[in-house]
C-alpha cells in the first residue's frame, strides 16, 4: 500500500501546534517522530511509505492540491491536543477529494475520539498506537473488518464503536528505531538546546507526560484503569545506543532525549547508558527534574558520555534544590537551561506565576523555556497564563547580561540572523 505520513499546515495567523511534546505551540519545526516510528513498522512490512510535512507551509491551496494529485492508498496523522481545529480541517479535505481512508493517533483523539470521527472512513488508534496502527492497515490492505483490533475507534452504522484497551508495549525494544531517512532536509527541523545541527530526537522510557507518545498513552491507560497512571517503561542501553550509533550514521550531529525519565531507573541503569554513549561518541542533551542532578558521579558519567546541554525541569521554585543542581552542572561544564510550565499547578494564581518570574530571571541560566499548560488550568484563562509567558520572556531575556552572552556567540552573519528572528519570536 501507498501510505503517507503527513503533517497538515497551520493557518497563517497561528502559531505552530507542536506534536513532539503534544501540549504546547511553538515558533519552530520539530522533527515528527511519533509518525517515524509508525512508519518505521510499515516500510518493514513492504508498504510505501511518504513523509509529506507541510507545518511551514502556510497555503491550504497548495495542501489541497497535494491531496488532490496524490494516489496514497492512506493517510496516517499525528494529532496533539492543540492541533484539533487544524487536523480536523485536513480530514474534510481528505474525504471530499480523495477516497483514501485516514488513520488517526496521538494525544487528542485518544481523548476524544469521537471529535474525529466524522466519516466511516476515519479510525482512530487510541494510546500507544504503533501496533495498532499496524493491526489496521492489516484489515484496510485485505479488505477485512477492524471490530477484533484492539485500541481503536471507528464508526458503525453512524455510530461510534470503540474496542477494548490494548493496554501498553512492555518492551520497547521490539519497536524499530524512527524512519529517520524520510525527512528529506534534516537542518529543516531546528532544535535550541545543541547547536552544530542537524539535532536528532529520541524516546529512552515511556511513562511521563513530559512527551505526546507517552501522554497518549497515559490518557487511554488511565480511562481504562481506574484513573491509575500507567508504569514506566525504561528501554536498554544497549537498544539506546544502538538507536544513537543509527542516527549518527544518517549524518546528524547531536542527540536530544525527549523524555525525562533518562536518570531515572536506578543508578546503575544510567551509568550503564553512559558508558554505552561514550563509546557512540555523539553529543547530547538531556530533559531531567532538578532533584535528579544532585549526585555527582552521575554528573561526571553524563559529561564523560558527552552530554552537553540539561533542560530543568522546575517544577516548584525551591531555590536550594534548583541552585544546587545549576551549581553541579555547570562545575562539569554542562549548560544548565530552565522549563517552566504556568497553569501546572492547581493552585497557581497570577501572584504566584509573577514570583516565580522574578525568581527564575534571578538563576544563573541563560535559557528558560516558558509554557502554558494543557489541558488548561481551571482557574486562569488561556489569556491569562500566555500574558504570564510573555512576561516571562521579557523579563528573562532582556537582561542586559543576557543580552550580551547572545551578542558574544554571533560569529556570522546567519547567527545574527538566527538571533534575530529568535528573540523576535520570544518577546513579541
Amino acid at each position: 500500500m501507498n501510505i503517507c505520513f503527513i503533517v497538515p499546515p497551520k493557518n497563517k495567523a497561528d502559531r505552530t501546534a507542536e506534536r513532539l511534546y503534544g501540549g504546547t505551540l511553538t515558533d519552530y519545526r520539530e522533527t515528527p517522530l511519533a509518525l517515524l516510528y509508525v512508519a518505521a513498522i510499515l516500510e518493514e512490512e513492504g508498504h510505501k511509505v511518504t513523509l509529506k510535512d507541510f507545518t511551514d507551509n502556510n497555503s491550504q491551496s497548495e495542501f489541497r492540491e497535494y491531496i488532490e494529485g496524490a494516489r496514497h492508498g492512506l493517510y496516517i496523522i499525528h494529532t496533539a491536543l492543540l492541533a484539533e481545529r487544524i487536523d480536523t480541517t485536513a480530514i474534510k479535505d481528505i474525504l471530499t477529494l480523495t477516497e483514501t481512508n485516514i488513520i488517526l493517533f496521538g494525544p487528542h483523539p485518544t481523548l476524544k475520539p469521537k471529535d474525529f470521527l466524522i466519516d466511516r472512513r476515519v479510525y482512530v488508534a487510541r494510546g500507544e498506537a504503533e501496533f495498532i496502527i499496524q493491526n489496521i492497515v492489516h484489515a484496510i490492505n485485505r479488505n477485512r473488518i477492524v471490530d477484533d483490533i484492539k485500541g481503536i475507534s471507528f464508526l458503525k452504522m453512524g455510530e461510534m464503536v470503540e474496542t477494548e484497551s490494548v493496554g501498553i508495549i512492555e518492551d520497547l525494544d521490539r519497536l524499530l528505531p524512527p524512519l529517520r531517512h524520510l525527512i528529506d532536509d534534516k537542518d529543516d527541523y531546528f532544535n535550541p538546546s545543541l547547536k552544530g545541527g542537524p539535532v536528532a530526537p529520541i524516546l529512552t522510557s515511556r511513562g511521563s507526560s513530559a512527551d505526546a507518545i507517552s501522554l497518549a498513552r497515559e490518557i487511554e491507560w488511565r480511562r481504562f484503569n481506574d484513573g491509575r497512571k500507567p508504569p514506566v517503561i525504561f528501554r536498554t542501553p544497549k537498544s539506546i545506543a544502538e538507536e544513537f550509533e543509527n542516527i549518527k550514521g544518517l549524518g546528524y550531529k547531536a542527540v536530544s532525549v525527549i523524555d525525562d525519565l533518562f536518570l531515572s531507573g536506578g543508578k546503575e541503569r544510567v551509568l550503564d547508558i553512559c558508558r554505552c554513549l561514550k563509546v557512540v561518541g555523539l553529543p547530547f542533551a538531556i530533559i531531567s527534574r532538578c532533584d535528579m542532578i544532585l549526585d555527582e558521579e552521575m554528573v561526571a558519567a553524563l559529561r564523560n558520555a558527552g552530554c552537553e546541554h540539561v533542560e530543568l525541569i522546575i517544577e516548584s521554585m525551591d531555590t536550594d534544590t534548583v541552585g544546587r543542581a545549576i551549581e553541579l552542572l555547570s562545575k562539569y561544564h554542562i549548560e544548565a537551561t530552565a522549563n517552566i510550565t504556568f497553569g501546572s499547578s492547581p493552585s497557581e494564581t497570577t501572584k504566584s506565576m509573577t514570583e516565580t518570574i522574578k525568581k527564575v530571571s534571578e538563576l544563573p541560566i541563560n535559557y528558560c523555556a516558558f509554557k502554558v499548560a494543557t489541558p488548561l488550568h481551571p482557574n486562569l484563562s488561556r489569556k491569562d497564563l500566555e500574558r504570564a509567558v510573555k512576561r516571562a520572556n521579557r523579563k528573562f531575556y532582556l537582561k542586559p547580561s543576557r543580552i550580551w552572552f547572545q551578542l558574544k556567540k554571533i560569529d556570522s552573519l546567519k547567527a545574527l540572523k538566527d538571533l534575530i528572528i529568535t528573540c523576535w519570536r520570544v518577546i513579541k
